[in-house]
């Protein structure tokens, strides 16, 4: 799912169709969902019962807490270099979360 996320992102900095666009846009809220979905089941699967809730208030507080700031980023960088460059990089910082969470946390591809 995320690596689909950060390829649709960087393919959507390049589309100029309105139409490939929304296509597009369709299979990246499709990842985000997985995405979400797939983050709340692991972190209740394999957090402890004595501190499921904490755990998942942290993961609210990061999941839902971060958009702001990243929105914010992201804007600053349209901005600056234009929407599709900040798409890119957004794709890019996807892509490289990606493989520093494979490199730090491989077992986490076997679940």
């Amino acid at each position: 799912g995320t690596l689909a996320l950060g390829l649709l992102v960087i393919a959507l900095s390049f589309c100029r169709g309105y139409r490939f666009a929304l296509i597009l846009l369709v299979l990246v809220g499709f990842c985000q969902t997985s995405i979400a979905s797939l983050s709340n089941t692991l972190i209740q699967t394999l957090s402890p019962d004595y501190i499921r809730g904490r755990a998942m208030s942290i993961f609210s507080l990061f999941f839902n807490g971060m958009f702001p700031v990243g929105s914010l980023i992201a804007g600053s960088i349209a901005q600056a270099k234009g929407a599709c460059f900040a798409l890119l990089v957004s794709g890019i910082v996807i892509l490289v979360s990606l493989t520093i969470v494979n490199i730090i946390r491989p077992q986490l591809r076997q679940i």
